[in-house]
C-alpha cells in the first residue's frame, strides 16, 4: 500500500518569506534563533537545540509540526516576535489555510508591509515576490496608470511597530504617517487643503524663487548634474514639476535627465507616479526628456550602492523638500547623505527658520493645530490608543493632544543649536507619546551644521511676495 502523502504547513513558503523579511532575518537559522529568543519560554534554549529546530522548521513545506517539543515551538513563539495581538496564537498562524488569513492575524502596521512583500498592489511574478524578501536590492517593473515604471526595492530592515514603540516609551517613527494607503491619502488631503497646511505651498513658492536665482543657475552650470535624487520624494509632484522645468531649461537639450524619487512609502511613490502620468505633459515642457524611476527605501540608510546608482550618469543633484529635515535626526540624515554623495554634488532642502525672540511661537504652533492636521495624524493615534489598551475613543484622544514648541534638547530631538521643535504628543497610561516632531532652525546654525559635513552653503532663498519663515537652502559638496 502506498504511503499517504505527508501534509505540510499551508502556504509555508509564503508565510516564511513574509516573516523573514518583516523581521530582517533572511536565513532559517538566524530567523528561528531570533523568533525563539523573543519568546520567554524558549529564550534560554541552547544553540545546539536551536540549530536542530531550524533544520526541522525548514521542512515545513512537507512536514506539519505535531508535537509541542519540535518545530511547533517556533510557531508558538512567532506571535511574540511579530508583536501580534494577544489573542493570536502560533497554531492560528501555522494553520491559516490561506495567506490572506495569515496576514490578517498580523498587527495592522505589518499587514501593509506583508502585502507589499507578497504583491504590493502591483502584479509581481512569484520569482519577483521571492526577491523582495532578500536582503540585496531588487528591481521590479510596475504598471501604474498604464505606464511602466522601474522600482528599486532596497532592503532596509524592519520598521518597529507603533505598538512596540509605545511599549518601549519611544517616539513614534515619522514613517508611520505615510506607510499605508490611509496615511498616504491623509497626507494628500492635508497638502491639498491650502490654508489648513500652508507649509506645502510656501515650500513650492520658495522652490520657484530658488530655481530662478543666480546662485542656482551658476551651480547647475558648474556641476551639470545628470541625475536628480529626490529623497523622501513621494507626495510632492507639483514641486517636482517646478524642479523639472528648471533643469530642462538649463541642462543641455541633447541630454536626458534621470529623475529618481526615493521614499519609505510605496503608496506615496505610486500616488506621485500616477499624478505624473495624468498631469506631467501639461505641466512640464519637454517631459519626454525625463527618465523617471522610483526607489522604495529608507533615506537614512543610504550606502555605497546608492552612491553608485545615483552617479551612474555623472554628478548628482540631491533634493529634499517639504521641511522633511525637521522630522528626523539631522545627524542621521547627513551621515546617510555623506555615504551616497561625491565631491561636486549639489544638495537643496527646504527648512523653516525661526526668530530668536519667539515672537512667532503662536503662529508656528497654529500651523499644526487644525482639523486637517488632526485628520492626518488620526491613523497613527488610532494605533497608539489600541497599543495603550486605554479603551479610549480615537476622537477623544485627538481632542487631548498637545502641541508645543520646545528648544533644542533631549525632548526636541534636534541636533542643531538654536533650533526649536514643534512636538505633537499624546498622554496615554504611563507615558507621553511623541506623535510628530517638526524642527525650525536658526539659519546660520543650520548652514554651519551642514558645512561640518562638507556641504558648502551657496544660497538660502525665501518665497517671493509673501511673509514666510520657510527657505530653500542650496549646498555644494566639497
Amino acid at each position: 500500500m502506498p504511503k499517504a502523502k505527508q501534509e505540510g504547513v499551508p502556504a509555508f513558503r509564503l508565510k516564511y518569506d513574509i516573516c523573514r523579511n518583516l523581521l530582517g532575518k533572511p536565513g532559517y537559522l538566524e530567523f528561528v534563533e531570533y523568533v525563539l529568543k523573543s519568546y520567554p519560554p524558549t529564550k534560554t534554549l541552547s544553540q545546539e537545540r536551536i540549530l536542530t529546530l531550524a533544520d526541522s522548521f525548514a521542512e515545513g513545506e512537507t512536514h506539519k509540526p505535531t508535537t509541542s517539543t519540535g518545530p511547533r515551538l517556533v510557531w508558538e513563539a512567532l506571535p511574540y516576535a511579530l508583536d501580534c495581538d494577544h489573542t493570536v496564537t502560533g497554531v492560528m498562524l501555522m494553520n491559516a489555510s490561506t495567506i490572506e488569513r495569515f496576514i490578517q492575524y498580523l498587527p495592522t502596521d505589518l499587514q501593509v508591509r506583508a502585502r507589499q512583500i507578497l504583491h504590493g498592489d502591483v502584479e509581481l511574478t512569484p520569482e519577483q515576490s521571492s526577491r523582495l524578501a532578500r536582503p540585496e536590492t531588487a528591481s521590479v517593473s510596475l504598471n501604474i496608470c498604464d505606464h511602466r515604471f522601474a522600482m528599486r526595492i532596497r532592503h532596509t530592515g524592519v520598521i518597529e511597530t507603533v505598538g512596540s514603540e509605545v511599549r518601549k516609551h519611544k517616539a513614534i517613527d515619522i514613517r508611520h504617517h505615510y506607510l499605508d494607503p490611509d496615511t498616504a491619502n491623509a497626507w494628500t488631503s492635508l497638502v491639498g487643503s491650502g490654508a489648513a497646511y500652508p507649509v506645502y505651498e510656501e515650500c513650492r513658492l520658495a522652490l520657484n524663487a530658488l530655481v530662478e536665482s543666480e546662485p542656482w543657475r551658476k551651480a547647475l552650470a558648474i556641476t551639470e548634474p545628470n541625475t536628480v535624487a529626490m529623497l523622501a520624494g513621494g507626495g510632492a509632484p507639483t514641486k517636482d514639476c517646478v524642479l523639472m522645468n528648471s533643469l530642462l531649461m538649463h541642462i543641455d537639450r541633447n541630454r536626458m535627465i534621470h529623475y529618481s524619487l526615493m521614499d519609505t512609502s510605496p503608496f506615496m511613490l505610486i500616488q506621485t507616479a500616477c499624478w505624473m502620468c495624468d498631469h506631467a505633459q501639461a505641466n512640464v515642457s519637454q517631459f519626454e526628456r525625463i527618465d523617471l524611476d522610483l526607489t522604495y527605501g529608507n533615506i537614512l540608510g543610504l550606502d555605497d550602492e546608492d552612491r553608485r546608482f545615483f552617479h551612474r550618469h555623472g554628478k548628482a543633484l540631491f533634493g529634499m523638500t517639504g521641511v522633511t529635515i525637521g522630522n528626523m535626526s539631522e545627524k542621521a540624515f547627513f551621515e546617510s547623505l555623506d555615504r551616497a554623495s561625491e565631491s561636486g554634488d549639489l544638495f537643496f532642502m527646504s527648512a523653516e527658520t525661526i526668530s530668536d525672540d519667539l515672537s512667532d511661537e503662536k503662529a508656528v504652533i497654529d500651523k499644526y493645530d487644525n482639523p486637517n492636521m488632526r485628520r492626518f495624524i488620526e491613523p497613527v493615534v488610532s494605533s497608539v490608543v489600541r497599543a495603550s489598551n486605554s479603551g479610549e475613543s480615537v476622537e477623544h484622544a485627538l481632542s487631548r493632544k498637545k502641541t508645543r514648541l520646545l528648544p533644542v534638547g533631549p525632548k526636541s530631538g534636534s541636533n542643531i543649536n538654536g533650533s526649536r521643535s514643534v512636538i505633537i504628543s499624546l498622554e496615554v497610561p504611563g507615558q507621553e507619546v511623541t506623535l510628530v516632531k517638526s524642527t525650525r532652525y536658526n539659519e546660520a546654525e543650520l548652514n554651519a551644521y551642514a558645512d561640518a559635513f562638507d556641504w558648502e552653503p551657496i544660497a538660502a532663498v525665501s518665497p517671493s511676495g509673501i511673509k514666510s519663515h520657510l527657505k530653500q537652502f542650496l549646498f555644494r559638496k566639497r
